[in-house]
């Protein structure tokens, strides 16, 4: 060690200050990034609406979204109103929009506060910094301790306005959640009734004992037992049953490709109809109105008059509408042919018979073959071949699935769906103790939907599912620690001079422009961490499908907290800590001594990594989710070289599911990011507002449009979400205590550490919601259910409105604008206050004597009698008469009665759902459903005669339609989406 110990301008400088030019080099790139990609969005929206309009047309009706355009647009993405946003896309999407409202207007209040307190003390800081490191903690010089006092006042604002925005998110997940489980959708599907259970064991797995058993948990409320049964071999049936229909139908259609081919001389692709006029769509009407004129000639001549559908019936003939410009009328979206309505291909008042031409091309082609061995041995016909493996398969399924349902024992899994008579049933018995052994039928689900089950994974055993559970989270930690070692080196060139300080081989990047030294600076290094991280979420899926969770939302919940937590450590610690250690660590071998000062300088300057990282996530994020540039390449690929039989083309082209697991990881970090560095480097809060107010729009159109959701938990996400806030309080909290030791700002460190002590209760205080979450309130059911009984309908209306503003966690508002309930609620907290104070001080001059104690006890019993839950408040205490006559605490008269009624003359108890909830709740390969084999039909009837040979092949075990799809004259296949 020698020489004089470095300054503070020696410090940064081998720390990589960030300069203005660099920064607004990174600011023009990606703000042109985000502005090319969000034109192209607008060029390319209207012309490929099966790509960013889908949900106009290829939804069921009540999910439909009308197309909107310029200023309405814009405003329907702002301000998207809570009941249209849980009817079109469900309660989860609102869950991430109001979230991430929530979160813009909470960091948008901080950044007027960062802008009014700590801009002004940073830049007058006296350190005489340069660059953005002016605007951080780091230019404030270690003798003016003093203004750490307006840190550590702004910290203790934003500290409590989180944890405010935390408990208003947890309220709204609660209500959410509540909502959904009382909604019309839970209570006339399946889910809202059923109960599944794991782990049974054998001497309980028979229908009777098990209804039995919850029959004494909610007695009379059982209103069905299945017990799950397993075969190999039906799954082995059923898996080659739909390779075999799926081979036949490419078979199919390429036998009618060959047939049209032959009448044209050439053969094209698949296409699928879009929203709006389809580029084909002229050169089809003018066939079409060719093949009608010619039609009309042959009919004249050879008829002499036009014959109507009820006059005279082809045997081998094609039924076509006469069409002209005067009855044309406007194509509606996913029509078999352009131009052409539905309503004018099923009117057949105005039509003709043309002559079967099918027969004559037909002959002309021969019918597909194969041989046994590829180029020679047997010769057969595929079509024939395809038709018999299907038929062979479809019975040996239905002989295995008889098989099976006639086998009593030694084919039961220890899977079981309780099927109750009420909605609130599942819930209670989703959290009673069943069984006295450990881990014995513990796995219980209230509310599953079949949809969300993953069946392969329903009756993994417990210590199997234990020790893939132990591995998949062995290796994800594993993964998320390996993962630092790249994240570090990515961290240590997130500035180039200090890369070039380290490695002085690199100094050509200075004859670089200061423009493209800016772009190689500033997004580089954050694009590479972008792209590295990629893999991580894929890989996460797939261990937490291996590890046996049986839904696929439980899947998505397990990866929004593993998947927060490899961002907090990889990118948050990993970079802070690295960053920092590296950017000191020449200068902590050569000074030991000043290992405060150096830290305490060079912490502050790992912010402008984030502050780049923040600003290409806010701008080019959302306008690249809005773009889809990899389904605008692959989509239209996969559909032209991939999709050729109306099957495929329907899963190609329906709505993308959404998965919030990955995306509300990012958004819970980015929100940790501008926590932990709001006071340290308050730049930050700028591009934190800005992405939550972009993503925020970029989100109303893509649910509007786009996306459709997985299996609706009500509020789930948010709550999850919500909670992982208090980690970016705890560790702005850390990083600040300890800037303020290594500042030797003792007196602000220890007020810190209460401040910590003040959100570990809140935080202990946050985990009552959690019973909240997981089953819906008795008493929110009692009026649910008194007030479809008084409508003798269920109207929606999900849960009552209480007069206390919102105090009562479990009873959601009927509109809710804000959870506080405006300043109505508050004056009506603070009246409720004051009149329970008064009330107890009147109870404490009551005589304390032997005759006091006798009145208080006749008056206690004999106001038991008339105890109903109007008389209760949100604790469960009795309320005083006069207390529940006011109006202030119990609800209004109309619910007290509703209440009073249920509660004296409850309603029946029925189940309202589907009849089919054995089909529902049984596997795929046990239902009894006919497969559907699916084939275009054509102008020559040849689809029909395929149709009919299929049918007298396999019989009952398939239904061929062509209703949907169908080959034009020019070999492509027209799908009209089934919704």
């Amino acid at each position: 060690m020698s020489g004089a110990p470095p300054s503070q301008q020696e410090i940064l400088r081998s720390a990589g200050q960030s300069s203005v030019s660099t920064f607004l080099s990174s600011l023009v790139f990606n703000g042109f990034l985000g502005l090319l990609f969000f034109s192209s969005f607008c060029v390319v929206r209207k012309h490929v609406p099966s790509i960013y309009m889908p949900k106009t047309y290829l939804v069921p009706e009540r999910f439909r979204t009308v197309s909107k355009s310029g200023l309405e647009l814009l405003k329907s993405c702002i301000s998207w109103s809570e009941e249209e946003c849980i009817q079109k896309a469900g309660y989860d999407a609102f869950a991430m929009i109001y979230y991430l409202r929530t979160l813009w207007r909470y960091f948008g209040y901080s950044i007027i506060v960062a802008i009014v307190t700590l801009f002004p003390l940073h830049i007058t800081g006296g350190q005489n910094l340069k660059g953005l490191s002016i605007l951080t903690l780091a230019n404030i010089r270690a003798d003016q301790t003093r203004r750490l006092w307006a840190h550590l006042t702004v910290s203790w604002i934003f500290s409590i306005g989180c944890v405010v925005t935390i408990f208003k998110l947890l309220k709204k997940a609660a209500y959410l959640r509540h909502s959904f489980m009382l909604s019309e959708q839970q209570r006339t599907s399946v889910s809202g009734y059923s109960l599944l259970i794991r782990d049974i064991p054998k001497n309980l797995r028979d229908p009777a004992k098990l209804q039995a058993l919850f029959d004494r948990v909610q007695p009379g409320c059982v209103h069905a037992v299945m017990v799950l049964k397993k075969s190999r071999r039906l799954d082995h049936y059923a898996e080659a049953k739909r390779k075999g229909r799926d081979h036949l139908e490419k078979t199919l259609v390429r036998y009618l490709k060959d047939i049209v081919g032959a009448k044209r001389g050439h053969r094209k692709g698949s296409v699928t109809p879009d929203k709006h006029t389809m580029d084909y769509g002229d050169s089809l009407h003018q066939e079409m109105s060719a093949i009608s004129e010619t039609a009309n000639m042959r009919a004249a001549s050879e008829v002499g008059s036009v014959h109507s559908a009820q006059s005279a019936q082809p045997a081998l003939g094609v039924i076509l509408p006469l069409y002209s410009q005067q009855n044309a009328i406007e194509e509606a979206p996913g029509t078999l042919y352009p131009g052409i309505s539905d309503k004018t291909l099923n009117n057949t008042e105005h039509c003709i018979t043309i002559p079967d031409q099918g027969a004559n091309v037909k002959n002309n082609v021969g019918r597909p073959t194969s041989k046994s061995f590829v180029f020679f041995g047997t010769e057969w016909d595929q079509i024939s071949h395809d038709i018999k493996v299907l038929a062979r398969y479809s019975r040996k399924l239905e002989e295995q699935r008889q098989r099976m349902i006639a086998t009593r024992n030694g084919r039961v899994q220890g899977v079981a769906f309780i099927i109750f008579t009420d909605i609130f049933s599942p819930h209670v018995a989703a959290l009673a103790n069943i069984h006295s052994a450990p881990g014995v039928m513990a796995d219980r689900y209230a509310g599953v939907s079949e949809k969300d089950i993953i069946w392969n994974n329903l009756d993994v055993p417990f210590y199997e599912r234990s020790s893939k559970a132990i591995v998949a989270t062995v290796i994800t930690l594993a993964m998320t620690v390996a993962w630092a070692s790249i994240t570090t080196i990515l961290s240590s060139i997130a500035t180039l001079d200090k890369l070039i300080y380290y490695a002085p081989f690199l100094k050509f990047f200075n004859n670089f422009t200061p423009a493209v030294k800016g772009v190689i600076q500033g997004v580089v290094p954050t694009v590479a961490v972008k792209l590295v991280f990629l893999l991580v979420p894929i890989v996460m899926r797939a261990l937490s499908r291996f590890a046996g969770y049986p839904l696929k939302t439980s899947i998505e919940l397990r990866l929004l907290v593993f998947y927060y937590v490899f961002l907090v450590f990889n990118i948050l610690l990993v970079i802070t800590i690295s960053g920092s250690v590296f950017t000191a660590l020449r200068n902590l071998v050569e000074y030991p001594g000043r290992i405060l000062n150096i830290l305490a300088t060079s912490i502050p300057t790992v912010s402008n990594f984030f502050v780049n990282y923040v600003m290409l996530l806010s701008i080019s994020g959302p306008s690249s989710e809005l773009l889809q540039l990899g389904n605008l390449i692959i989509k239209p690929l996969g559909k032209k070289y991939f999709a050729k039989t109306p099957r495929s083309i329907e899963r190609r082209c329906k709505p993308e599911k959404f998965r919030p697991g990955t995306i509300l990881s990012q958004h819970s970090f980015v929100a940790t990011v501008g926590l932990t560095y709001c006071t340290i480097a308050p730049l930050v809060l700028v591009f934190v507002v800005l992405y939550f107010l972009l993503w925020r729009m970029a989100y109303g159109y893509q649910f509007q449009y786009v996306y459709n959701h997985l299996s609706d938990t009500g509020g789930q996400y948010l709550h999850v979400a919500a909670r992982q806030l208090f980690v970016g309080i705890y560790l702005h909290q850390l990083v600040l205590l300890g800037l303020f030791i290594l500042k030797e700002a003792f007196p602000q460190a220890i007020i810190i550490v209460c401040g910590m002590a003040f959100v570990g209760l809140c935080h202990h205080h946050a985990s009552l919601y959690n019973p909240l979450m997981r089953a819906v309130p008795a008493k929110a059911v009692l009026k649910y259910e008194a007030r479809m009984a008084q409508n003798n309908s269920s109207t929606g209306s999900l849960l009552s409105k209480d007069r206390d503003g919102g105090r009562q966690l479990s009873s959601p508002q009927v509109s809710e604008t804000e959870l506080w309930g405006g300043p109505r609620a508050a004056i009506v907290r603070m009246i409720t206050a004051i009149k329970q104070y008064v009330t107890r001080l009147v109870k404490r001059k009551e005589p304390t004597g032997a005759v006091g104690r006798t009145e208080r006890a006749d008056t206690q019993n004999n106001s038991t009698s008339r105890i109903s839950v109007d008389t209760l408040d949100d604790h469960g205490d009795v309320v005083s008469d006069s207390e529940s006559d006011s109006g202030m605490i119990s609800d209004s008269d109309e619910n007290a009665n509703l209440e009073n009624s249920a509660l004296l003359s409850p309603s029946p108890r029925r189940y309202a759902g589907p009849s089919d909830f054995v089909e529902r709740l049984s596997p795929p390969s046990g239902r009894s459903a006919p497969l559907k084999v699916w084939i275009p039909g054509d102008q020559y009837g040849i689809a029909v005669e395929l149709q009919r040979e299929i049918e007298q092949a396999v019989g009952d075990g398939v239904v061929v339609v062509t209703e949907g799809a169908t080959i034009d004259t020019k070999g492509r296949v027209l799908s009209q989406l089934r919704s």
